[in-house]
């Protein structure tokens, strides 16, 4: 008995098998380039003309920390919030004691 020759060609499975191992030969020296090329770049500095705003934060405890004291120091402090129309800022403790005194219908005036 002979074996079917026609369908099936040693020569072709070799072609794939060698262009297989070549595509991933390729693949894996453009994978190892490009990732090469992005872990040079992790500094904040390599990346300071990169990246538009916002980037990642730092150290986060103490930006929190930054913000809470400034969103404390407007809550306590007076200030213009818009000159043009009078608009003024003032302590929320004293804003409180406004609104004791006076009401909800007198401090929407």
């Amino acid at each position: 008995m002979n074996h079917e020759t026609r369908d099936f060609k040693p020569v072709w499975v070799g072609a794939f098998v060698v262009a297989l191992v070549y595509v991933i030969v390729v693949l894996y020296i453009f994978a190892f380039t490009l990732f090469s090329r992005f872990t040079t770049a992790t500094t904040p500095e390599a990346n300071a003309g990169l990246f538009p705003q916002p980037r990642l934060q730092l150290d986060p405890q103490n930006d929190l920390m930054q913000t809470q004291e400034r969103d404390r120091e407007l809550l306590n402090s007076y200030g213009w919030v818009d000159r043009s129309t009078g608009t003024v800022r003032i302590p929320i403790e004293r804003a409180m004691d406004l609104i004791a005194e006076r009401g909800l219908n007198g401090a929407a005036k």
